[in-house]
């Protein structure tokens, strides 16, 4: 089982792509700050931390109150994409690999250190999500994998010994799908692959299902436990421009933030599937 172990298991493209329905049941729409939302995680009922893209600054956002309660500044500006929370230490990604942990103690500013990643731009480091039942943090590439050259890799930064596992946990392929061309569809059908660029990625415990959001196709993807791609879910793109940070709460309920733009504010959902 993917979540319960380290055994190299690679996800397998379905041979047909389901829809699946979901429901919006709640979206916030965000301050100016966090128009560039990027990550976002809970850190109890009311509230959710959150990162944007061009800030070191965590954002202690109030669901409640739809309000910016505080901040946590923590590094210089750069293009932060993932952010995870264990027990009071925050972890945030940078593109380039450069792991951030944040250790918040008392009142007074947050102890950071920082885990130079064996990643480069190159690979642009952005899904992120805290593996508790290993004890480690899941990290993946949206760019250029740094094993695989036709899929993207999920490593392993194991906490106790704070190292990143050489080789890949399990692998992203390409989702092959099935396109008809003509009239004949049954006699035309081609056979085409979608990169998948994965923006975030989040482990459902309850379903024992992995959660990968493609911020640039607005989808959300589904796989078992065994690593196999049960669903793909088009999200609207009106509500979901470019979705790239999401988080399950204890109770399985699910956030999915999207970026913002030029006319429109960074969102953060909660969805039922």
């Amino acid at each position: 089982m993917i979540v319960e172990n380290s055994n190299i298991t690679s996800f397998e493209s379905p041979t047909k792509t389901f829809a699946a329905d979901y429901t919006v049941l709640q979206v916030w729409e965000l301050p100016d700050e966090l128009v560039e939302i990027s990550g976002n995680v809970l850190i109890d009922n009311n509230r959710m931390a959150c990162i944007q893209d061009n800030k070191g600054i965590i954002f202690i956002y109030n669901l409640k109150t739809k309000l910016i309660e505080s901040t946590i500044p923590f590094a210089e500006d750069g293009d932060f994409e993932g952010l995870c929370k264990v027990g009071k230490v925050f972890y945030a990604l940078r593109s380039d690999g450069l792991l951030f942990e944040i250790n918040l103690k008392g009142n007074d500013k947050p102890i950071v250190t920082t885990f130079d990643l064996p990643f480069e731009t190159i690979n642009d480091t952005e899904p992120m999500c805290y593996d508790s039942l290993n004890n480690r943090i899941l990290i993946g590439t949206k760019g250029k994998d740094i094993t695989e050259q036709f899929k993207k890799g999920i490593y392993s930064f194991d906490l106790s010994t704070k190292t990143l596992g050489k080789q890949a946990v399990f692998y992203f392929e390409n989702i092959e799908e099935e396109l008809a061309n003509g009239k004949n569809k049954k006699e035309n059908k081609k056979n085409k692959k979608q990169t998948l660029n994965p923006s975030e990625i989040a482990v459902n415990y309850h379903t024992k299902e992995l959660y990968i959001l493609s911020g640039q196709q607005s989808q959300l993807i589904i796989a078992n436990a065994t690593g196999k791609i049960k669903s793909i879910i088009q999200l609207d793109k009106k509500v979901f421009p470019q979705p790239e940070g999401m988080c399950i709460s204890s109770n399985g309920d699910l956030y999915i933030s999207s970026e913002g733009g030029k006319r429109t504010k960074g969102i953060i959902a909660k969805v039922q599937l």
